[in-house]
């Protein structure tokens, strides 16, 4: 029996574990970390002493794997191949890609298929195999396209770009990264959009636009440095350094270059180590510190050798021939620097790499010129022409001006969106503070500008609570803790208003202040008023304070007692309207406001004061459901009772200031009067 096939459920849990954190230290740029995990799955299933190629063509052989060991076996294989080539080990990774390819196809596995095309991509491109490159990238875009998978063939673009660069075929290359640039803005991905910008850079870079090119890697620093991305960092920081170089300003570039250097060494990125080696060996070059640029553009050959990157390779050999036939080099060495240049153009014309063959071309015609070996340097220099003239002509010029011009177009754009959505934002939350403070109907009217508000209302109940003794309270208990009871009381009365359909106007002090019929008119509003003083008289009565102890001591507490309260209700006319053209608020004026006012004030603790002007509105309201006065026996009280749910002792009549005698009741449940 297969090792694998015994393997528990919890062993393949553990695996698929695995995966996602290689996949993660991928994306982290750990690709060293990566890689071992990736490993360290395959070896799971050959248990012997076998190379990773052996466990795969092991795996290839056998038919016997079930579909879930299968697809962690290939996603696998795709995160080690991947590991490798991002180290630059783009040959070893490719012979991954190619058995995997081969098992995806045998264990009908297609949905790695995309993902495998563009890792061959990759491995081809770092082997400077630039049209197998292109035609796997293409493979691996029809398949994305068909799934809609909007996030890959904006990779796919990218590296088309990166191949078209490359080709020295800018236009093409141009389109693609705009491609690219367009599908990273639409999924949203940072990173991405920092890789298209960066690359654009280096576009204009090859085309001598280094205003361009340093303003495009600014915005991409800008973001990376904002992730926190070290590979991108490190990229966009060699970038940097080399269109500083170009401009002369040579302390600026040094010091990007080894913070590239630092950021690769630490990400043991190869590939990227020895361009950053290169690139300090040219920029000693230019200081005429020979000795130094030998060393560093030798290690950037020898690295670049190793991994087999003949891209790589061919240039920095090129800059050891310049290096060796610079005349101000104490270390003039012609015929070795001629080599060197040589060796490095037969593999760049090898390679099809135009923009490095027209370097090599420049460089030889210079130096055959200032040998007197006329015939040579006119060769190189037509070559040098010819190349440069197909790949700088005014036709290119011309599309990537219209190119940088409609991308400032898309930019102002954007910026104009961006205000937009912040306005809308900025009025998103004006309309949600005005609801906040402010009736919505109300809210609403004022968002529409309207901007004089004042309506009558014929017929609406208005509440009043009031704390009794609070002049004693608020002489007892601490500020911090007299605000917390205040905000606690009244967000307990907010909750039964919002319950029954009231509307809460203000609280001035310790008084409380709600209406029902205003400002929606509500023909139920004495029956509302009346359900929801009497759960507020429950909740007032029944509510639990516990002041925090961050808030301090809460000693007072035994000397002020039990918090009780008043409240008073009236049923009239009132006029409303908004107050205010800075902070606004909504208020109620009139004989019901005033009247419900003093039914509060000539009440008593823990009653709910009513006039008799309410007790008939909510009779009147109530006739389907039938009014009876009931007149008990014993003290000959009248009681009326309404709706078999509301009962109202008559005070009888007494001296209301302001208004003279009134009939007034105090309102109870009926159970209350165990009726």
């Amino acid at each position: 029996m297969d090792y694998f096939l015994i393997l528990s459920k919890r062993m393949k849990s553990e695996l698929y574990t695995h995966l996602q954190t290689a996949d993660e230290l991928l994306q982290r740029a750990q690709f060293g970390e990566a890689e071992r995990l990736a490993e360290l799955i395959l070896q799971t299933y050959i248990p012997q002493e076998k190379s990773i190629v052996e466990a795969i063509e092991h795996y290839e052989s056998n038919r016997t794997y079930s579909e879930e060991e299968t697809d962690i076996f290939c996603r696998a294989m795709l995160l080690y191949s991947e590991t490798l080539w991002r180290q630059g080990n783009a040959q070893q990774g490719l012979i991954v890609a190619k058995k995997l390819l081969t098992l995806l196809h045998s264990f009908d596995q297609n949905s790695l298929l995309a993902d495998t095309y563009f890792c061959m991509s990759c491995c081809y491109w770092f082997l400077t195999d630039y049209p197998q490159s292109l035609e796997y990238v293409l493979y691996a875009m029809e398949h994305y396209k068909s799934d809609n998978n909007d996030s890959d063939i904006g990779r796919c673009y990218s590296m088309m770009g990166n191949i078209y660069t490359v080709l020295s075929d800018y236009p093409q290359a141009l389109f693609a990264y705009t491609q690219a640039l367009a599908f990273a803005e639409k999924v949203g991905d940072k990173i991405f959009v920092s890789n298209c910008l960066g690359n654009i850079a280096i576009l204009y870079n090859y085309l001598d636009e280094y205003a361009l090119a340093i303003d495009y890697n600014l915005k991409t620093l800008t973001i990376v440095q904002e992730l926190k991305d070290e590979y991108s960092m490190a990229k966009t920081y060699n970038n940097l350094a080399g269109l500083y170089q170009k401009k002369k300003e040579y302390a600026q570039a040094l010091e990007y270059y080894y913070q590239a250097l630092a950021l690769n060494k630490k990400l043991n990125v190869l590939s990227s180590v020895a361009n950053n080696l290169g690139n300090i060996g040219n920029l000693y070059k230019d200081l005429h510190d020979y000795e130094e640029a030998i060393e560093y553009c030798g290690q950037a050959v020898q690295l670049y050798t190793t991994l087999n990157d003949k891209r790589g390779q061919s240039y920095y050999l090129m800059s050891l021939g310049a290096i060796y036939t610079d005349l101000h080099n104490p270390l003039y060495d012609l015929s070795k620097g001629e080599y060197l240049l040589l060796q490095g153009l037969t593999i760049t014309q090898e390679a099809g790499i135009k923009d490095d063959e027209r370097k090599a071309h420049d460089i030889l015609s210079e130096i055959y010129e200032q040998n007197n070996n006329w015939e040579k340097a006119h060769y190189h220099f037509k070559e040098f022409y010819k190349i440069e003239k197909e790949l700088f002509s005014e036709e290119i010029k011309k599309k990537i001006e219209h190119f940088d011009y409609e991308r400032k177009i898309a930019e102002q754009e954007k910026q104009i969106a961006i205000e937009r959505a912040k306005s809308q934002v900025r009025l998103d939350e004006q309309q949600k503070l005005l609801h906040n403070v402010l009736p919505p109907m109300i809210a609403d009217r004022l968002l529409r500008n309207e901007t004089f508000i004042a309506d009558s209302y014929p017929s609406v109940s208005v509440l009043f609570m009031d704390l009794v003794n609070f002049t004693r309270i608020a002489a007892t208990v601490p500020p911090k803790h007299l605000i917390y009871v205040l905000n606690t009381i009244f967000s307990s009365a907010d909750a039964v208003m919002e319950k029954y359909g009231l509307e809460k106007i203000k609280t001035i002090g310790d008084a409380y202040m709600a209406v029902a019929g205003a400002p929606i008119t509500q023909s139920d509003h004495a029956h509302r008023a009346s359900l929801a003083s009497l759960e507020l008289l429950d909740s007032m009565n029944n509510l639990s304070i516990k002041i925090p102890s961050e808030l301090g001591a809460t000693s007072w507490i035994e000397s002020v007692g039990e918090i009780s309260v008043r409240i008073g209700i009236h049923s009239g006319e009132a006029i409303g309207g908004v107050i205010g053209d800075k902070k606004f608020s909504f208020d109620l004026w009139g004989d019901a406001v005033n009247t419900a006012s003093r039914m509060e004030s000539h009440g008593e603790a823990g009653k709910i004061h009513v006039s008799e002007e309410f007790v008939r509105e909510l009779g009147m309201r109530n006739e389907e459901l039938g009014m009876k006065d009931k007149e008990l026996t014993g003290d000959n009280s009248q009681f009326v009772i309404i709706n078999s749910q509301f009962i109202f002792v008559p005070r009888g009549e007494m001296e209301i200031k302001g208004k003279g005698m009134m009939k007034t009741y105090f309102l109870e449940k009926l159970s209350e009067q165990g009726l």
